[in-house]
């Protein structure tokens, strides 16, 4: 370590000091530290341009679709209830596109729509006359999308055929 003198203040300091304690002269010598910071930003700056990249490329559709109604053609199929009788829209749910839905074992139905949120699969329906033990009316139902396939509000599931 040697002693070099402050081009400010003339005060002598450390030649591995980054700035003269006395008067806060940067230390023109010492380029060592300069160089880390710089390092140490540019490995910050391509490290946080992966991230935004692997964002963009892997989550951009999630990220930038949050809430809003899907015409997601994944989920778009016939699905068969796995316990006959017991599942709440009947035993088979046709999903189409255009967020148009299909509901064979209720007749009446006179009109059938879906919206889909991440895993979430919310169907309205109007009844016109009496169906199955429903009145007219609007219905509204929440079913969850699986690796299986669907589950509706009370457990029961729908295999995708």
């Amino acid at each position: 370590m040697a002693l070099i003198k402050c081009s400010e203040c003339g005060k002598e300091f450390s030649d591995k000091a980054s700035a003269c304690p006395n008067c806060a002269c940067p230390n023109k010598k010492n380029k060592t530290n300069d160089l880390k910071i710089s390092s140490n930003k540019k490995n910050y700056l391509i490290i946080g341009g992966i991230i935004v990249l692997v964002l963009i490329i892997f989550g951009g559709s999630k990220i930038f679709n949050i809430g809003g109604a899907s015409n997601d053609t994944s989920i778009n199929g016939v699905y068969k209830c796995d316990t006959y009788g017991k599942c709440q829209l009947g035993n088979k749910v046709i999903l189409s596109e255009n967020n148009i839905c299909s509901l064979p074992d209720k007749p009446s139905i006179q009109s059938c729509s879906y919206t889909s949120s991440g895993e979430t699969i919310y169907i309205n329906y109007t009844i016109n006359g009496y169906a199955n033990g429903q009145l007219d009316g609007s219905y509204n139902h929440t079913i969850y999308v699986d690796d299986i396939g669907l589950t509706d509000e009370n457990g029961y599931t729908y295999s995708k055929e």
